[in-house]
């Protein structure tokens, strides 16, 4: 049984929606110019293990400006193509594309959800704290905006 929707019960917002968009001057960036990027990774492992010694050492190289949800054909985020500086993005979760800042420049990079499993295996005894240590951090990754590109 279906049910009806009366003109008394209806109504119609209008409702603001907040886009973020990244522009290089007054042109957004494309998919190209993205994929130019420099690709840097953001996060310091050593830091985080310094962390678990008590050093209030920043764990992240740069302010994060947002995510990006563009993953090419050739290295898309269900094939396991994309490498990091020891391997496959394999066993990490999920993971996001940021743009990030070093200095004036912008940069790329891929931030997984999980500690990555080769820090874990070499620190087995100390995983679930740097599992810890990680999750506030990968919460405020996933928090930040999306930034559109152009197709």
């Amino acid at each position: 049984m279906s049910a009806v929707l009366t003109t008394h019960e209806a109504t119609v917002h209008t409702m603001a929606v907040h886009i973020s968009v990244l522009k290089v001057g007054p042109k957004q960036v494309t998919m190209g110019m993205f994929r130019q990027l420099p690709y840097e990774q953001v996060w310091n492992s050593m830091a985080l293990l310094e962390r678990l010694g008590g050093c209030e050492v920043p764990i992240l190289a740069g302010p994060i400006w947002g995510t990006v949800n563009y993953w090419w054909a050739d290295a898309h985020s269900e094939d396991d193509t994309y490498t990091n500086d020891v391997g496959q993005w394999v066993k990490h979760g999920d993971r996001r594309h940021v743009v990030w800042q070093s200095a004036d420049t912008l940069r790329r990079a891929i931030v997984c959800e999980d500690v990555p499993y080769w820090l874990l295996q070499q620190h087995r005894a100390q995983s679930e704290a740097l599992k810890a240590l990680w999750r506030p951090i990968w919460q405020d990754i996933i928090a930040l905006p999306q930034l559109f590109i152009a197709v």
